[in-house]
């Protein structure tokens, strides 16, 4: 007996939970409403005063009961049939269904475009890393070239400065050699610088040392100075000379 009882509560409430039987209901409520107000809002001493009968009475004889001589009792059991069928079996295939199909398309094509918008958002940034990574290569090729030529005239100006050297001390050796040459064209060119290197480097520059009864040339002191191989030292208590770098140039040829 329990058995039998839970199988048949199962299959009401199976039936109870379709969407057929819970369509129906929900339109058979539209039209009963009124009913389902006086169930739940209305006081039962007020049907009782103006009906003069109990609330469930009143509801059972207006609503559920049949009445055969009541067109609106029948039509708010059919009429909700009728829009039962349509909304399950009619408007789905004229609607419903193109809605759904509308609506799935449409959200496919959203899907889509946001997608298709992400990889060209994608592509941009590649593209743009790409261009920045350019100009990155661009701009280091510029700055390597720059340093390079700024190397190149570095190189060219030390080159120019060393030639300038170069040629400024060629050119001085030479003015030197030819002051010597010159110089040595004299008869006692030789006498002159041996009497100038035995006072420089004898007798520390002393133009004459008693103590040592030596006392320097006079011709070669006026020699040597009038050629600026000599020069006098001031401020010392005796005539004192050291040789200039023209004089260092003349003795080393020596």
């Amino acid at each position: 007996m329990n058995e039998l009882s839970h199988s048949i509560a199962e299959a009401i409430k199976f039936r109870a939970t379709t969407s057929i039987l819970g369509t129906y209901f929900l339109f058979w409520l539209v039209f009963h409403w009124q009913a389902f107000y006086v169930t739940f809002f209305v006081n039962e001493d007020l049907i009782l005063t103006q009906h003069h009968i109990l609330k469930n009475e009143y509801i059972n004889q207006y609503f559920i009961q049949p009445r055969p001589d009541s067109i609106s009792f029948w039509v708010c059991i059919i009429v909700p049939g009728i829009l039962t069928y349509l909304w399950i079996w009619v408007l789905p295939k004229l609607l419903f269904i193109k809605a759904f199909k509308r609506e799935r398309e449409y959200t496919y094509e959203k899907r889509s475009q946001v997608v298709k918008d992400q990889i060209r958002l994608k592509k941009l940034e590649e593209e743009l890393a790409k261009k920045n990574v350019n100009i990155a290569d661009l701009e280091l090729d510029a700055t390597k070239k720059e340093l390079s030529a700024a190397k190149n005239e570095l190189s060219k100006v030390r080159s120019e400065l060393e030639v300038q050297r170069v040629f400024h001390a060629t050119e001085e050796l030479t003015d030197n050699e030819k002051q010597y040459r010159e110089f040595m064209k004299k008869d006692n060119a030789h006498k002159i610088l041996d009497d100038i290197k035995e006072c420089i480097y004898k007798y520390s520059g002393r133009l004459d040392r008693p103590s040592y009864n030596y006392t320097l040339n006079t011709d070669s002191y006026v020699a040597a100075d009038t050629n600026k191989l000599v020069r006098r030292i001031k401020g010392t208590t005796y005539p004192t000379i050291e040789l200039t770098d023209l004089g260092r140039y003349f003795l080393s040829k020596l």
